[in-house]
């Protein structure tokens, strides 16, 4: 994968998480064009940046601490 498409897509989900968008991992995966392997490895890059992401059970969907 090219490296500014990686870029966009983990700004596209940060974007999304940020905003609050209701789902799954598979969910929000399906929606951001990736698959859900990959959404995982997209939440321990950006956890190696500083940023965590958490999936919150009451909300259903993964916040930002």
């Amino acid at each position: 994968m090219k490296f500014r498409k990686y870029q966009q897509r983990k700004a596209f989900m940060l974007d999304l998480i940020e905003k609050g968008y209701p789902g799954s991992a598979a969910v929000m995966a399906e929606k951001i064009g990736i698959s859900r392997r990959t959404f995982f490895e997209y939440i321990n890059d950006f956890r190696m940046e500083g940023i965590y992401i958490v999936y919150d059970k009451s909300q259903k969907t993964f916040i930002k601490k």
